[in-house]
């Protein structure tokens, strides 16, 4: 039987710069739970829960309460969540929403694991795996050495608040191994799949310029060649860049809980 690898919720992606679901409680939820969910499969990997499935589908939905409701299913042929999102969702800083979403994960996998005899501890540490990530998923490509050999680049990935990603490509010195310039942010999808793509497309066209193929998925829909310099394109100290910078909350907003149905 193979082990628990993934999880996500429903709908998995969408348009970068329209809604993924109607309700925007829901919409908002689906594209926090991105990174929660690509950073709760890499903490799978340090634990085996045996299961049907390889990866476990979560359905969220807009609940009528004041908190997050999880409603989990074990049964012979099926298993699975429906989570009931409240309207405050949509209101919450970045990271309170995304400690939710975790916080949902953690619940179903709890309900599954009595009913499945997985052992609590295991699951127990997989949140605090991803808790340890700050819920912050970055991802690092391979160095491609340019054909001075005194230099590489690689490509630096993390995923945002709206659900997809962003790459910065950086040049670093090879016997250091410091950052010597940086490019902008460019879009990115949003899966560590296309992440690794996108990778292994980085190439040196000559002493001072690069290429990189965005590539979405498996199917190469939206492919984009982007063609850099280092000197021009690039500033000459380490961006930091982001995550969307949360928002203050509200001293008398509420935040919601998440609850067993």
């Amino acid at each position: 039987m193979p082990d628990l690898s993934s999880i996500e919720f429903w709908p998995a992606t969408g348009h970068q710069r329209k809604p993924w679901v109607a309700e925007t409680e829901v919409d908002a939820w689906v594209k926090s739970s991105r990174r929660v969910c690509e950073l709760y499969g890499e903490a799978l990997k340090h634990v085996s829960l045996p299961s049907r499935v390889k990866g476990l589908r979560l359905m969220p939905g807009r609940g009528p309460g004041p908190d997050v409701v999880v409603h989990a299913f074990a049964a012979a042929d099926f298993e699975g969540a429906r989570i009931e999102v409240p309207a405050s969702v949509r209101n919450l800083t970045p990271l309170v929403r995304a400690r939710l979403v975790l916080d949902a994960i953690d619940l179903v996998l709890r309900e599954l694991a009595a009913a499945k005899g997985w052992p609590s501890e295991a699951v127990a540490e997989t949140k605090r795996r991803v808790l340890a990530s700050g819920l912050h998923f970055k991802w690092e490509g391979r160095m491609v050495a340019a054909r001075d050999r005194r230099r590489a680049a690689r490509t630096r990935f993390w995923l945002c608040d709206d659900g997809f990603g962003r790459v910065q490509v950086e040049l670093l010195d090879r016997v250091s191994g410091q950052v010597i310039r940086s490019s902008a942010a460019l879009d990115a999808y949003s899966t560590v799949e296309s992440f690794a793509r996108t990778s292994k497309s980085l190439r040196w066209l000559d002493a001072e310029t690069l290429t990189l193929i965005n590539v979405s998925d498996g199917f190469g829909l939206f492919e984009e060649s982007t063609v850099l310099n280092v000197m021009s394109d690039f500033q000459s100290h380490p961006r930091l860049s982001a995550l969307l910078r949360p928002r203050r909350v509200a001293a008398s907003a509420r935040v919601p809980v998440v609850v067993r149905a």
